[in-house]
């Protein structure tokens, strides 16, 4: 017997006689257990493959020397004897027969392992669909939660944009016949709350429309947009407090005034301040 069969069949002797799927995590691909067995005995047929073919491969290899060809012709072997030479210590031709045989029977197994290894996959396939299926519903209730305050996020960093840019609308006001004012450094990508087809206002549509945001939460309150959600009712949003674009301007600019200046001054009775206050 080679040293590389005793291994092999040393290994085979310490080794369980199947592969159980360790269990996994739920919401995990190995949570699955359909998937996870068929995963395990994909892995099995791999690694006997493998092992067979480097088993099959090492036989092939040493009953190609021509001392072992010589041993298994029996007219050859006995003239090797006369010669001298004898077997060379490999055990003759019942050793060289053994080891065809042996190579033989590899070559048999290694086909059905082939099959078994393409068929496994297919199987593996098949669970796999379910399996992720199983996976991503597990993760919805976190992703959802995750997405709102996402756009939560999303919504208050539009909404301190608004008020970095309502801040330099009333500088450049105040420098305007010696500067241009200061730069506008403010993340303008996400645009306006109040324009129904800006980026933020559109992000938050979409995520009604799947059901992520009812479209009444408080910090919506004044983001304009207009969605229809998973049950079908229509979601029309426009802040009441702020009826339109120029009349939340002029909100936004009396308290960036009110930062640079202090406080304004009485409202006339036409309900409008002093001019310099717009």
């Amino acid at each position: 017997m080679s040293a590389f069969t005793a291994t092999q069949k040393a290994k085979a002797a310490a080794s369980p006689p199947s592969v159980q799927p360790e269990a996994g995590a739920a919401g995990t691909m190995a949570g699955h257990l359909p998937y996870a067995r068929a995963t395990a005995r994909l892995d099995q047929v791999r690694s006997e493959l493998r092992d067979a073919e480097a088993e099959a491969n090492a036989l092939y290899v040493e009953l190609s020397r021509p001392a072992a060809r010589a041993v298994a012709d029996p007219i050859r072997a006995e003239a090797m004897r006369l010669l001298g030479e004898g077997d060379g210590g490999d055990g003759g031709a019942a050793a060289i027969a053994a080891k065809t045989a042996r190579l033989e029977k590899l070559r048999a197994r290694i086909a059905v392992l082939h099959v078994a290894q393409e068929e496994g996959g297919k199987i593996v396939r098949r669970h796999d669909r379910a399996a992720a299926g199983a996976v991503m519903a597990a993760a919805q209730p976190e992703y959802r939660r995750r997405l709102a305050d996402h756009a939560h996020a999303v919504v208050a960093a539009a909404r301190t944009s608004a008020d970095v840019e309502s801040l330099l609308a009333v500088v450049a006001e105040e420098v305007a016949e010696t500067s241009s004012g200061l730069p506008n450094h403010a993340f303008q990508a996400l645009g306006d709350l109040r324009d129904p087809y800006s980026g933020v206002s559109l992000f938050v549509r979409e995520l009604v429309e799947v059901g992520v945001l009812s479209g009444d939460e408080t910090w919506l309150a004044d983001v304009i947009f207009y969605a229809k959600r998973p049950d079908g009712t229509t979601v029309c949003h426009a802040p009441p407090a702020v009826p339109d674009k120029a009349a939340a301007d002029v909100v936004r600019h009396r308290a960036a005034r009110t930062a640079l200046r202090g406080a304004p001054p009485a409202v006339v009775e036409d309900g409008r301040t002093d001019a310099a206050w717009g």
